[in-house]
């Protein structure tokens, strides 16, 4: 980076580099650099977006927004603008926004589970179960298997007891 202060790519991977080896706040530094200097770059907000919603800063939904709005047919940056708005709890929103990540990027095993984990917040306990089904039937591996396993678990007792404690999907 000190050779090529201004390379907004290298400086992308360089984020992305310290992202995967676990230094967030390094990674969010340099998105923050790269956004300074491009305020329309798509990608560089789209990840500091991420970094800033694992982290619970402000601005997360607005950053994701506006990379959504930025680049619109990027199924990757509609999933992110979805799944934070998900965990942010705007379950409603979430759900248009991951339908239309799911029609960008129809084979995306992320973008299954968080649509699956927002229709289960919603209460669509059978549209839940059936993409989840789908997904872990087809998916032998993705990030977030553990967690996508852990649903359809509770949401197959639910269609057994019939109900569910508050906090559960």
């Amino acid at each position: 980076m000190s050779q090529n202060p201004k390379d907004s790519d290298v400086r992308r991977l360089y984020g992305q580099f310290l992202e995967a080896q676990g230094k967030q706040s390094q990674a969010v530094a340099e998105y923050e650099k790269l956004v300074e200097a491009d305020a329309a770059d798509p990608i560089a907000l789209n990840n500091l977006a991420w970094q800033y919603a694992m982290e619970n800063r402000s601005g997360a939904v607005e950053l994701a927004e506006k990379a959504h709005r930025l680049a619109p047919e990027n199924g990757s940056i509609t999933d992110t603008y979805g799944w934070i708005l998900h965990l942010q709890g705007d379950y409603e929103r979430a759900l248009a926004i991951l339908e239309r990540a799911l029609r960008q990027s129809p084979d995306n095993a992320d973008v299954k589970f968080h649509l699956a984990a927002t229709y289960a917040k919603l209460g669509n306990k059978t549209r839940a179960r059936a993409i989840l089904t789908d997904l872990l039937e087809t998916n032998s591996a993705f990030p977030s298997r553990a967690e996508a396993e852990e649903i359809a678990r509770r949401l197959r007792r639910t269609a057994i007891t019939g109900s569910l404690a508050p906090h559960c999907y």
